[in-house]
């Protein structure tokens, strides 16, 4: 029968290349076998059990080890002038694995000899090529968080520093291990800001810096709520105005601060970022000028406590 000599052939061949693989490999698992001759000149179960063990170069039937697998199956005769074989591979568990049916006509049984040694040979082979189960990789140790910074630039206002409401800019750095409290340097220049009475008077400018430690308290995918506090210097440069000949004069100051801020996300790392603070001087500046009359004139007195707001954009590292 033509179809079952090219199956013979093309099985041959594979077993060839399985025999050749089978002999470098390890020793295989060891599979049951259980196989019914039913018809006279049919191969019994020591002559297929053979073949299949010499085709891989291995034991797998007389292995001391416990199955992993079972083949069973039977070659029989059938009408008219026929011979079936039928061979079910079954799992540890008695699970169907693979099964095959071979047959041949006119032809005596002993032509589906190499064909069901093949298809044995085949199904164990395949048996150990099955994947082993995945191996969950060991979790890295898990790195610490990194550095965390972030800029901001806007405008504000404060009250009480400078004569009325003085505008300003602002930029601000804040960086720190998230473990423990970030530290911000904020820098200030105030728009000149100017007083006079009766014609004298003087023009004030401002720059201001500051560190401090920023904590925050809500820490939200699309918004943050934080505090702080700290510390910085303030210049403040006077020209008079009014006056003959002229004169200025510039004072530093410290000052303490304390703020409130909330963030809102805009777009990935950028958020919109509002600062309600206070600058409190450590000594109120106080600005004056000596009459014709030798006496001194106040221009401008700062409070004791100068509100501040601001409003700008933020951008954050790993946002």
């Amino acid at each position: 029968m033509q179809p079952l000599r090219a199956v013979v052939t093309a099985g041959v061949a594979l077993a060839s290349t399985i025999y050749a693989r089978g002999a470098l490999a390890e020793p295989a698992q060891s599979v049951a076998l259980h196989w019914r001759a039913e018809a006279p000149g049919c191969i019994d179960r020591e002559a297929l059990a053979a073949s299949v063990e010499s085709t891989l170069g291995r034991p797998v039937f007389h292995s001391a080890q416990p199955p992993v697998a079972t083949v069973d199956g039977s070659v029989s005769a059938f009408e008219p002038a026929g011979y079936r074989a039928r061979i079910v591979l079954r799992s540890s568990r008695g699970v169907r694995v693979a099964e095959r049916d071979i047959e041949t006509r006119g032809e005596p049984c002993s032509r589906l000899d190499d064909s069901i040694a093949v298809v044995i040979t085949l199904m164990i082979d395949e048996l150990r090529q099955v994947p082993s189960p995945w191996k969950v990789p060991r979790v890295p140790p898990r790195q610490g968080p990194e550095l965390q910074v972030s800029a901001a630039a806007g405008v504000g206002a404060s009250r009480g520093l400078l004569p009325s409401t003085a505008p300003f800019g602002f930029l601000r750095a804040e960086g720190g291990h998230p473990s423990v409290w970030p530290i911000a340097l904020s820098l200030r220049g105030w728009a000149p800001s100017e007083k006079v009475d009766q014609g004298v008077g003087a023009r004030f400018t401002a720059w201001s810096a500051d560190l401090g430690l920023c904590p925050t308290l809500v820490d939200h995918l699309s918004w943050k709520l934080g505090v702080c506090g700290g510390a910085g210097v303030l210049t403040v440069g006077t020209d008079s105005v009014g006056l003959v000949g002229g004169a200025n004069s510039s004072k530093v100051l410290g000052f303490g601060a304390a703020s409130g801020s909330a963030g809102l996300r805009i777009a990935g790392p950028i958020w919109l970022r509002l600062d309600v603070s206070a600058m409190i001087p450590f000594r109120r500046l106080h600005y004056w000028y000596t009459g014709r009359d030798g006496s001194a004139h106040p221009v401008h007195e700062g409070s004791v406590g100068a509100p501040m707001v601001s409003l700008g954009v933020q951008v954050h590292s790993g946002s």
